[in-house]
């Protein structure tokens, strides 16, 4: 795949996103080496799909799961995902993440920075965790601009299934986050490369 056929839109937070996921010495998104030939990648928070063309691109035997709730978002990821070549393997998904499902807003004034709030009345579908539940899960990315700290506290089995996670702390304690990625089963450690960070494995 060649990055720089991706669409970068002027005036958003795109540019700065592509480098952090394209430049060699970053990767934020990408699992730790234990992680060898995932079937299954989840990314939470896709934002306009470079991480999951990425994954597609480093894992081709992959099925991504990319959840994006912003709609402007959404359609550029689903272009970039056209473009890459990669429509056989992402299934995209117009809405957020939650600790419940239901209906939400988004909230934050940066393009990348965007987190679901839940309200009946919203215009934004969220997924609940627990969908992931019965759902076996190699390898998931979670970057939700703060809605990580309720999901993370919700001890009803959903992580069970899930391998490897990385998560990035949005006004959340890493300590406090360390422990709530123990007490629902992982085996938790920092990401060196990110101080606000967090992976956990089984």
């Amino acid at each position: 795949m060649n990055p720089d056929l991706l669409l970068v839109r002027k005036n958003t937070s795109d540019l700065g996103t592509w480098h952090d996921v394209f430049d060699e010495d970053k990767g934020y998104h990408l699992p730790p080496e234990s992680v060898v030939k995932p079937d299954c990648i989840v990314d939470l928070g896709a934002y306009v799909g470079y991480t999951a063309t990425d994954f597609a691109w480093k894992f081709p035997s992959a099925t991504i799961i990319a959840l994006e709730p912003n709609k402007q978002n959404f359609d550029r990821m689903k272009n970039n995902i056209w473009v890459a070549g990669f429509e056989p393997n992402i299934l995209a998904v117009n809405a957020g993440i939650g600790a419940r499902g239901g209906r939400g807003y988004v909230v934050g004034g940066h393009f990348n920075a965007m987190q679901v709030v839940p309200d009946d009345h919203g215009d934004i579908m969220i997924w609940g965790i627990d969908f992931f539940e019965n759902f076996p899960v190699d390898y998931m990315k979670m970057d939700i601009e703060g809605a990580e700290k309720e999901i993370l506290k919700r001890q009803s089995g959903w992580a069970d299934n899930i391998k490897c996670i990385k998560v990035e702390l949005h006004n959340y304690d890493l300590g406090e986050a360390w422990n709530d990625l123990e007490a629902i089963g992982f085996e938790v450690h920092r990401y060196e490369n990110h101080p606000e960070c967090l992976v956990g494995e089984r």
